[in-house]
């Protein structure tokens, strides 16, 4: 317990590399579970969210731009205000001190996980399930106002979700198209 104190500061992120000493373990939140090509898009994104908007200033204007492009102002500005929500509860009222690891880092920490499964549960409309994962995050007062943002947020990660796979299908279409035109040329050549 005393090793993981030195990486925990009451009322704020700190981010954890988990590869940064691979000779200690790290602390229980940190503990890699899964990876994220593992994991589905979904909760890749939410982790990818979260580990940017809490690192600095810099990285949130990244998360911005890439809700406005993947959802217009109007919408970028929602799931903005939800993401803020968030992360003031998981910074200010957590169960325990929330660990993140670094953002270039592949794996996915426990408390990661236990955040992406609680944005896609409440995405879906499973609030029973969801409120499961967020009871483990955040103080019971403030579950209600913590899955009404996950929700809204959850359901601004299905939209970019499923635009970033249809613009993978209309890509691989249109190399397939390509794939097929200069074949076609080949054939009619020989």
């Amino acid at each position: 317990m005393a090793q993981g104190k030195k990486y925990i500061k009451r009322g704020h992120f700190k981010m954890f590399n988990c590869h940064e000493n691979p000779t200690m373990p790290p602390p229980r939140g940190a503990a890699p579970v899964a990876f994220l090509d593992e994991i589905s898009d979904e909760e890749s994104y939410a982790i990818s969210f979260l580990r940017h908007w809490s690192s600095d200033e810099k990285s949130k204007t990244k998360v911005i731009a890439e809700l406005v492009k993947h959802l217009g102002k109007h919408r970028a500005h929602d799931a903005e205000q939800c993401l803020e929500t968030l992360h003031f509860f998981l910074t200010t009222h957590p169960i325990t001190p929330i660990m993140y690891h670094d953002l270039t880092c592949d794996c996915v920490g426990a408390h990661e996980a236990c955040f992406a499964n609680f944005i896609t549960l409440a995405a879906n409309a499973k609030k029973k399930d969801a409120l499961i994962f967020a009871s483990l995050l955040v103080n019971p007062r403030f579950l209600e106002v913590f899955h009404q943002s996950g929700e809204k947020f959850g359901l601004a990660i299905k939209l970019i979700s499923q635009s970033e796979k249809v613009s993978k299908l209309t890509i691989r279409v249109k190399q397939r198209e390509h794939v097929d035109e200069s074949t076609s040329e080949t054939i009619f050549r020989e």
